[in-house]
């Protein structure tokens, strides 16, 4: 059995297998490929001929996001030869898309001359970002909010993540066999959480514990609606994006001269006093 998985997405090549030139691969693409080993037994040739071997690939439980392959069957052709002594060996073998008449002397009736490239199969991969801003005069710049991703119909798999100013700057997201995945993160101000190559039509849900802040909120940078969770976004063919704000906003009093004035007033008294008093002096006779 052959397995691919988001580790491979290191190793992916750009543009497509079916590129000409692959100098010049087409933009936006990427593959992965894998070969397959086929090992016989010893015992799996008893004659000379040409052995046929059906494969399939197994669409029954469907990852999510796949496009599979048209065509589900390969038709793996064996030549086997006998040399004087009998002894049995392959001599060659090719792979087509479709069973092609072998007569009865071992040989094809009509040979296509083409062969299988084997199976493709394709992914439309999307990333999901989340940030946060924190506004209002009485908002503080260094405070830090929890927010909550949940990620439902996602294929299982290690997910790499790209974050701004995270707690404990974690770096992926494993997705688990059922298709979901639960994080925590710390933001700030300035901080944002990017999850990259998530399939089509998973959904991702985040919310925050906005405290005593008035949350926001805004998707792919349409009309921000007050809310501190952003609901199942369903993604799909392009990236999605969820920006968070949380205002703190004081009345800052406008009176201060107000309650100045009186002590000002005070003093200016008390001097008309003293000097008073040091006029009246200065006129008694000696």
């Amino acid at each position: 059995m052959l397995f691919f998985s988001n580790d491979d997405t290191a190793s992916c090549i750009p543009g497509l297998p079916s590129d000409a030139d692959p100098t010049n691969p087409t933009a936006g693409k990427k593959y992965a490929q894998k070969t397959v080993s086929v090992t016989f037994q010893n015992d799996t040739f008893t004659k000379p001929g040409v052995y046929r071997f059906v494969i399939t690939e197994k669409t029954t439980n469907p990852l999510p996001g796949v496009t599979y392959d048209e065509s589900q069957k390969r038709y793996l052709d064996v030549f086997v030869v006998a040399d004087e002594n009998n002894v049995l060996s392959v001599d060659s073998f090719v792979l087509r898309d479709s069973a092609t008449d072998i007569g009865v002397d071992g040989k094809y009736v009509t040979d296509p001359d083409t062969k299988s490239a084997g199976y493709t199969n394709s992914l439309t991969q999307v990333d999901f970002t989340f940030n946060k801003t924190i506004a209002g005069n009485q908002g503080n710049k260094n405070h830090r909010f929890r927010f909550t991703l949940n990620i439902s119909g996602a294929n299982p798999g290690v997910y790499p993540l790209q974050t701004v100013d995270v707690t404990n700057d974690p770096t992926s997201i494993t997705v688990l066999e059922d298709g979901t995945a639960t994080a925590n993160y710390s933001l700030t101000n300035g901080s944002s959480v990017k999850i990259i190559g998530l399939n089509q039509n998973a959904k991702c849900t985040v919310s925050e514990n906005a405290e005593d802040y008035s949350p926001m909120y805004s998707l792919d940078g349409a009309t921000a609606v007050a809310g501190n969770s952003s609901g199942a976004v369903t993604l799909a063919n392009a990236g999605h994006s969820v920006a968070f704000t949380n205002t703190r906003t004081g009345i800052i009093p406008t009176g201060i001269l107000l309650t100045i004035a009186p002590f000002a007033i005070g003093i200016l008294v008390f001097g008309a006093i003293i000097i008073f008093i040091v006029i009246k002096r200065k006129r008694r006779p000696y």
